[in-house]
């Protein structure tokens, strides 16, 4: 038989009165809480013979200021208060937070508390002490989170878009650190008030209904790591965007009649993950030839980059991140009017104009750029372009399918873009 055991505590370890009653009750079966063998989740035993020696929860703050507490909170009781203790029939098995736990030497030990005023200015210290700590967690998480707000030069939105999981790790564990310490806090208070009342504590409070909380935060701890670990690379990052997967404007859907463009078979296009605030981000790239009716060809690039969000103020906020992105490069911004666009900009640059769209929750920035001479202007691709958003077109799959077979599906009509 093993000499030592560990047991998962069944009550929290804030609950005073239950820990006192379960560790008596466990001493009654030949199992004695090792020294400094109490944490958060298990308590570790040594077996013996069986007595029923009782335990008591002592504050350990009796410092009255806060710098006092933080300098003896890891130490254990002065000498002249555990000959104190072994006088009253007590003796000092460790130290766990704010407590010092004792253990009787016989099974009727002599009360080292009594006075309830006095017991109940020490849950006042360890309320306060709790407080000050939560404060404390709070704050490094506010300035954690500032901190890579501020080094990433993004807004809230941006730190979504590109790091979902990690961003939203922030107020969950701040939910956490709301949630234990709130318990901690409620359950002080009410012990301060119940011995400000008059009332003492119950020594044989009954702990089996409490169930098993530690295994519940260990759980809590495991999925946490498990949200930071796996689901901050499920839900951030970005990976390849197969051409079977791509359903929006290519290039050859912009030509008119007589022009062809050749696609390289290179495809660098992207996509990134989706979360809960940007469902679709994804960027379109084709390098090719452009070929005009009268036989003139040149590089072309074309480039789309769409953005689909949940909330209309996170698609504002992509339509401006972009815009300023292109004057940061050197685009000169002119503003259209264009119907059923909520906001429309031309981005002036030095290889070619891009069109910067929005409409309710979707952006797109589009660009087909010609190297050399230009054959093809944005009055006529950019109208071409616009005629693939209208809400009366067909998908452009089903479109490039029917073609292909040699249907006739001519583009549904837009109004032009203005003569710029």
């Amino acid at each position: 038989m093993y000499k030592t055991v560990s047991r998962l505590l069944p009550c929290p370890v804030y609950d005073v009165e239950a820990m006192e009653s379960w560790l008596g009750d466990l001493a009654g079966e030949g199992l004695y809480l090792e020294r400094h063998g109490l944490s958060s989740v298990r308590a570790r035993f040594r077996r013996g013979e069986p007595r029923a020696l009782p335990y008591r929860l002592v504050s350990s703050l009796e410092h009255p200021t806060l710098w006092q507490r933080l300098r003896r909170q890891n130490r254990p009781p002065s000498p002249e208060a555990l000959d104190l203790a072994a006088h009253y029939g007590w003796e000092y098995v460790g130290l766990y937070r704010a407590f010092h736990v004792y253990r009787g030497t016989t099974e009727h030990p002599r009360e080292m508390e009594t006075d309830p005023a006095l017991q109940e200015a020490a849950m006042g210290r360890v309320f306060r002490w709790y407080a000050a700590r939560f404060l404390l967690a709070l704050g490094v998480l506010v300035g954690t989170f500032l901190l890579l707000w501020f080094s990433c030069g993004r807004s809230l939105w941006g730190l979504l878009l590109e790091g979902f999981a990690t961003t939203l790790l922030f107020p969950v564990i701040l939910a956490v650190l709301a949630l234990f310490y709130g318990k901690n806090l409620r359950h002080f208070r009410h012990l301060s008030r119940k011995l400000a009342a008059g009332d003492a504590l119950d020594h044989r409070k009954p702990w089996r209904s409490h169930g098993r909380p530690a295994v519940g935060w260990t759980l809590l701890v495991v999925l946490l790591v498990g949200w930071w670990a796996v689901g901050g690379t499920l839900l951030s990052g970005v990976h390849s965007l197969p051409a079977e997967e791509y359903s929006l404007a290519r290039a050859e859907d912009l030509l008119p009649p007589g022009y062809v463009y050749q696609r390289e078979p290179e495809n660098f296009s992207q996509q990134r993950r989706p979360n809960p605030a940007f469902p679709q981000d994804l960027f379109w790239m084709e390098d090719g030839t452009l070929t005009a009716p009268d036989g003139r060809t040149c590089p072309g690039q074309f480039r789309l980059r769409y953005t689909r969000a949940t909330l209309l103020a996170a698609a504002q906020w992509r339509f401006a991140a972009l815009s300023e992105e292109g004057g940061q490069q050197g685009y000169a911004a002119e503003a259209l009017s264009l119907p059923g666009m909520d906001e429309a900009l031309v981005l002036w640059g030095e290889y070619g104009p891009c069109l910067l769209l929005r409409r309710g929750t979707e952006v797109w920035q589009v660009s087909f750029t010609q190297l050399g001479e230009e054959l093809l202007p944005l009055e006529d691709w950019g109208r071409a372009f616009l005629a693939t958003l209208s809400p009366s077109s067909s998908r452009l799959t089903d479109r490039r399918k029917e073609a292909s077979h040699g249907k006739d599906n001519p583009r549904p009509q837009v109004d032009p873009l203005p003569r710029l």
